[in-house]
């Protein structure tokens, strides 16, 4: 038999995982809404002539859903350059995200090699505009 206080605290847990969990699913569908237009106010996407490629290869993070860390795994596992993502297969770089552990294994590399081959060739125009569409890369 399970005794009073056991079956409280299952309770509470229960119920504060539900609270969690709705919160979670409320602050997405808030992201998800949120404008174009504020979505490119906070990633700007140079002009082809700004962009700089440095001798570690492409700036990556001018793919949406790339941050430094990701950009950082994504150079140890031989991916540098925008050819490189263009080239690739996005379940390969899955494969790394998924390695990198759960903080990383959240993303989806799925729009990348796609970013990639537009940046890759300076069509920042249409980066950009495939980037407003988009919700962290995906």
């Amino acid at each position: 038999m399970i005794n009073d206080s056991l079956l409280t605290t299952l309770i509470v847990i229960a119920v504060t995982a539900m609270i969690l969990w709705l919160l979670h699913q409320l602050l997405m569908a808030m992201y998800k809404q949120q404008p174009a237009a504020t979505k490119a106010k906070r990633r700007t996407v140079p002009k082809k002539s700004t962009v700089k490629k440095s001798s570690n290869g492409d700036d990556l993070t001018k793919i949406e859903g790339i941050g430094p860390k990701i950009a950082s795994l994504l150079k140890e596992g031989g991916y540098s350059t925008f050819a490189d993502i263009a080239d690739a297969d996005a379940s390969d770089i899955n494969k790394i995200l998924k390695a990198a552990g759960p903080r990383f294994q959240v993303h989806d590399a799925g729009s990348w090699p796609k970013q990639a081959k537009l940046a890759r060739d300076g069509l920042w125009d249409r980066l950009e505009e495939m980037q407003d569409k988009l919700s962290a890369g995906k």
